[in-house]
């Protein structure tokens, strides 16, 4: 039961922003959209990249990225910022962003902004690699515990204090996209960077 409900999450996580009906939004949240891009010399799948984003005061953020780079997900109002890139191909691969690395900051609910088409310079390695492993379940009758972890395979792993170089851009091509995916949302569309730091 819990894989069909996982399963069903999944399908629902990915039509939010694959329909071409207006995203509905609660009060306190808008639409952010842009496009992603792993700037290296190797072949990146950009389907298998996940962003995720933490939200202030609580909460996250995940997003699957198109095989173009483009993603699009509701978000709730507040400072955002960037917890970490992720990788998935022969293993799980993440990219741990500082604090100040990559952020947004907005406050109008009920509009789409455009975060911009961002690149960033990170080949994943072995040092980014983790490992997955370890279930702790310990019954009691009726009540069970349980859990799992991911650690960095690296001895020692600490995030890189500095950001990865990255470039933000306006591309019209994908505000476009946004439009073509959603001809149907009228909601103003708001050009606002993701800040660097």
């Amino acid at each position: 039961m819990k894989n069909i409900t996982l399963f069903i999450l999944a399908i629902f996580t990915l039509l939010v922003c694959t329909s071409s009906k207006p995203i509905k939004t609660k009060p306190n949240e808008a639409i952010v959209f842009g496009r992603f891009i792993l700037d290296n010399n190797s072949d990146i799948d950009h389907e298998k990249i996940e962003l995720q984003f933490l939200r202030s005061p609580r909460g996250t953020a995940k997003v699957k990225v198109g095989k173009d780079g483009f993603f699009c997900l509701k978000m709730q109002i507040g400072n955002t910022l960037t917890d970490f890139i992720q990788y998935k191909d022969g293993g799980t691969f993440r990219k741990i962003l500082t604090n100040s690395c990559l952020t947004l900051s907005f406050n109008e609910t009920d509009k789409v902004y455009y975060v911009g088409d961002i690149f960033m310079k990170w080949t994943p390695t072995d040092r980014d690699k983790i490992k997955k492993g370890f279930s702790l379940g310990v019954g009691m009758g009726n009540n069970s515990m349980g859990g799992s972890f991911a650690i960095p395979i690296g001895e020692n792993y600490t995030p890189g204090e500095d950001c990865p170089e990255i470039t933000i851009r306006e591309m019209q091509e994908t505000i476009d996209q946004f439009h073509q995916i959603y001809p149907d949302d009228n909601r103003e569309v708001i050009i606002q960077f993701m800040d660097l730091n």
